[in-house]
């Protein structure tokens, strides 16, 4: 589909080098695409000569725009856009350029019914299938995960970091931390939620995720993900009065994400946390 404003726009497009002779060819012929499709009003292909791996191709490519721009635009290659998702974008990055509070721009939202379908709003937490952010907050970037044993000291941070006990983000961070998964995004969530950062979110997804077979870098759960006809022309066209946490739509997403852990769980979970027993699930 054509995206509006692309026309308009500077591309960068970061080619991953192959793992092994085994992906060289399908690296060869991805290479190809993006030389023979990728259109805007000026196209940057970078093309590695070394696999860095899943986080640290990303976190350079990001590092690398905003050495030129003081925002940026974030898509991998397995999302799919509404053709409004610049608009978006742009509008957002915009917006909220001044607001040091506002860390994250999101264009994705998980399949939650919302209040308003064409309206935005503003959640302690952050997404990676479409995204945006200003160099002003990915200075603050805690790549090394220095925040980790402020996180630890209270019980509580860490169930706020899980959303209130919803999804396991402190989990995924240890696995990070022990290098048994190759993750940024976890990184940058410590980093916003350490500056008690906020992320906008449209209340209808404006990206799909299509990136869930065999050959994927990393599975998730296929429930996150919308159809492309979905967010085809998904658009948001009103925005936050105040900077602060839209509960309403927190809730809807807590709710969403703690699918099969009930509030009992959770909470029991907290206090066996607190005194210092292992829980096991």
């Amino acid at each position: 589909m054509t995206n509006l404003l692309l026309c308009e726009s500077v591309l960068y497009v970061f080619c991953e080098a192959p793992r092994s002779i085994d992906d060289q060819d399908l690296v060869d012929r991805t290479r190809e695409l993006v030389r023979t499709y990728a259109q805007a009003k000026q196209v940057h292909i970078i093309e590695r000569s070394t696999n860095m791996g899943c986080a640290n191709s990303i976190i350079s490519g990001i590092n690398c725009v905003l050495e030129q721009f003081d925002r940026v635009i974030v898509l991998e290659d397995d999302v799919v856009v509404s053709r409004y998702f610049l608009d978006y974008m742009n509008q957002a990055l915009s917006r909220y350029s001044n607001e040091r509070r506002v860390m994250h721009i999101s264009a994705y939202n998980f399949p939650v019914e919302a209040s308003t379908n064409q309206g935005s709003a503003f959640l302690p937490m952050i997404s990676s299938w479409g995204w945006g952010t200003w160099r002003r907050a990915w200075s603050l970037f805690d790549a090394d995960l220095s925040a980790l044993p402020w996180l630890n000291k209270r019980t509580w941070r860490r169930f706020r970091f899980d959303l209130y006990g919803a999804y396991r983000y402190y989990k995924m961070l240890l696995q990070c931390r022990d290098r048994e998964i190759d993750a940024w995004d976890i990184r940058w969530y410590l980093t916003v939620f350490r500056h008690s950062g906020l992320g906008l979110f449209p209340c209808a997804s404006l990206t799909a995720n299509i990136g869930f077979d065999e050959t994927a870098t990393h599975f998730t759960d296929p429930r996150f993900t919308q159809s492309v006809a979905e967010v085809a022309d998904a658009r948001v066209n009103s925005w936050p009065t105040f900077i602060r946490i839209n509960w309403t739509e927190f809730h809807r997403t807590v709710q969403f994400l703690s699918f099969g852990r009930p509030w009992r769980t959770r909470i029991s979970e907290l206090i066996r946390t607190q005194l210092g027993l292992r829980v096991q699930q």
